[in-house]
């Protein structure tokens, strides 16, 4: 049997969900666009049906994509007959959740990088998606680029980090806050000088 990109990821996903549903959530986030209908409103009385209705649906954006992609597919979900009945919007305060990401081939990330080494010597820099917001996103809609970072103490487990951070217990580790102290400080002698 032949197993194509497409095919592997959903496939890891799955096993994942099973055997470490606390690094699969952040993955499956971290990997596709999310929807997420967050506000509902219509009627003002229980006992009158209401002549219309809003849904507010949260939509977290990958790199590249924008309110054009995300309406396509949200009619894709209505369907064609739906489609017709309701009117999308795009919420002003939303116009910076267009999908962006700072590239990797600057001067800065090269700081980090060297950073990162000296202080935890062959170690690797891995880029990641946050699957939350982040104010960055205003820089780069206006042409800035941004970079966020925590280093985290080697020897924690990746299904610990991935249990620690945006979780119900969410915690971490002091080494890894003092790792990533003095990580800033390295960097900003490193990169300035």
């Amino acid at each position: 049997m032949l197993i194509t990109r497409k095919m592997f990821f959903p496939l890891a996903l799955k096993i994942l969900s099973k055997t470490t549903p606390s690094m699969a959530t952040p993955l499956h986030s971290m990997s596709r666009t999310t929807f997420a209908t967050t506000i509902v409103k219509g009627g003002q009385k229980i006992n009158v049906l209401p002549c219309s209705s809003r849904v507010d649906i949260d939509c977290r954006l990958l790199p590249g994509q924008d309110f054009n992609y995300a309406e396509k597919h949200i009619k894709k979900a209505l369907g064609k007959k739906l489609t017709k009945e309701v009117e999308i919007t795009l919420l002003k305060d939303s116009l910076a959740n267009i999908g962006s990401a700072s590239p990797l081939n600057t001067e800065f990330v090269d700081a980090i990088k060297r950073t990162f080494q000296k202080l935890i010597p062959n170690s690797s820099v891995v880029p990641v998606i946050a699957y939350g917001a982040t104010d960055l996103r205003y820089i780069r809609q206006n042409g800035g680029n941004g970079y966020g970072f925590s280093l985290v103490e080697p020897k924690t487990p990746a299904v610990e980090i991935s249990e620690m951070a945006h979780n119900v217990n969410e915690r971490v580790r002091i080494k890894s806050v003092e790792l990533t102290i003095k990580a800033m400080y390295e960097l900003a002698k490193e990169y300035l000088s």
